[in-house]
């Protein structure tokens, strides 16, 4: 049974439960939760295109970003303390 404004009736058990529908999907609700982890930290080896970073530069970008194109372009490196010591940036 779906009732209106309620979810669909658990029968998990004996007893029954209505729980109330949320007002917005749980991706819109869980958008913005977790900004941080949408970003990782590159150290650019080499200038970006059309200016956009220069060399020895940390940017924080999209995972997909650096995964497709920066990392395989050899534009830029994971922002590791290994990779700080190894260009020289501590």
């Amino acid at each position: 049974l779906i009732y209106e404004g309620y979810s669909k009736i658990n029968t998990n058990s004996t007893t029954l439960k209505c729980l109330p529908k949320p007002s917005k999907p749980l991706a819109q609700i869980c958008r913005h939760a977790h900004k941080s982890s949408r970003t990782v930290r590159i150290i650019l080896v080499e200038d970006m295109p059309n200016g956009k970073g220069f060399k020895k530069e940390i940017h924080n970008v999209r995972p997909g970003y650096a995964r497709n194109f920066l990392i395989p372009q050899k534009i830029g490196v994971y922002a590791t303390p290994e990779k700080f010591s190894l260009l020289g940036m501590l």
